[in-house]
């Protein structure tokens, strides 16, 4: 969700699923701080920086890339969040590497441009 998130708002503009990422995070946080103190806190640095990074870049790219393409993007970025959902749900039954998926990210860029 982080990069796809970061992907999503800095090439549309839409930062829901950042802002939704930022709720999970919080309450996870509240958790791991009431066992593991308040160094959890510190988290928040790393993951600043990189989506911050992604958002940036994604915005400067985005004045060269056709409305078609950032559509896409963002339709493979959701049905990747959709996988995490199912191996949320059904952990024990399957599981899909969403990981090694990242890189289909880059398949509507590539598809556009040969087309």
């Amino acid at each position: 969700m982080a990069i796809i998130g970061a992907l999503q708002d800095g090439l549309s503009g839409d930062y829901s699923l950042l802002l939704t990422k930022a709720i999970l995070d919080g309450v996870i946080c509240m958790v791991f701080a009431s066992t593991m103190g308040a160094g959890v806190l510190l988290a928040v640095l790393p993951l600043f920086i990189y989506q911050g990074l992604i958002t940036l870049c994604a915005s400067f790219i985005s004045p060269y890339l056709a409305t078609a393409i950032i559509n896409d993007i963002c339709y493979i970025g959701n049905i990747l969040i959709t996988i995490i959902g199912i191996n949320l749900t059904f952990n024990n039954i399957i599981h899909i590497r969403v990981g090694n998926m990242l890189l289909a990210l880059i398949v509507p860029v590539v598809y556009h441009i040969f087309s």
